[in-house]
């Protein structure tokens, strides 16, 4: 429905290049990387600055095991071009591409960089950083002695059962390790 609704957009408007974005990176998506290429390409053409088409480009080519033809796309930008989220996703592309290449270091720089453009945008700026100091502060004052003196104990476990143990309410990163 999404492609339709874009190329309809594109038939109506053929030069509107948000669309013409849009539509590139829903078919890299899809891994229709040569079409998605000819789009973000032509975009570049009279938009060489349009970070999101550099970057499906990119990561198109990167996906042909081109690695070093989407290193150029993303590089022909200018760096100060585009959002502080547009630069975080192409740096972040940049990282891919980088360690695709064996060059660990620079990609672990351009790693940096994205995550350097995404702290200082808006939406970062925007998040409260003492909201979850002041979230354990508060739960931690509700665990007095007191309090735990006032559950029910546990029942005993059978011979060899062992108990179980729940995690709850830990902020996470989504790379939680438990053995």
């Amino acid at each position: 429905e999404a492609e339709a609704a874009l190329r309809e957009a594109l038939a109506l408007a053929p030069n509107d290049r948000e669309s013409q974005v849009a539509l590139a990176g829903l078919l890299e998506k899809e891994g229709r990387l040569a079409e998605a290429t000819s789009i973000a390409t032509r975009v570049l053409t009279d938009d060489p600055a349009n970070v999101r088409a550099a970057v499906t480009a990119a990561r198109a080519a990167r996906r042909e095991g081109e690695p070093a033809r989407g290193l150029a796309l993303l590089e022909a930008v200018p760096a100060d071009a585009g959002t502080l989220e547009e630069r975080a996703t192409a740096a972040f592309e940049r990282g891919m591409i980088l360690d695709q290449l064996g060059r660990a270091e620079e990609a672990y720089a351009a790693f940096v960089a994205g995550t350097g453009h995404l702290a200082e945008s808006a939406t970062a700026r925007a998040i409260d950083r003492d909201f979850f100091p002041r979230l354990i502060a508060a739960l931690k004052s509700c665990f007095t002695p007191a309090w735990l003196e006032g559950w029910t104990p546990t029942p005993p476990l059978a011979p060899g059962e062992r108990a179980p143990i729940f995690l709850v309410g830990f902020p996470r990163s989504g790379t939680t390790l438990l053995d």
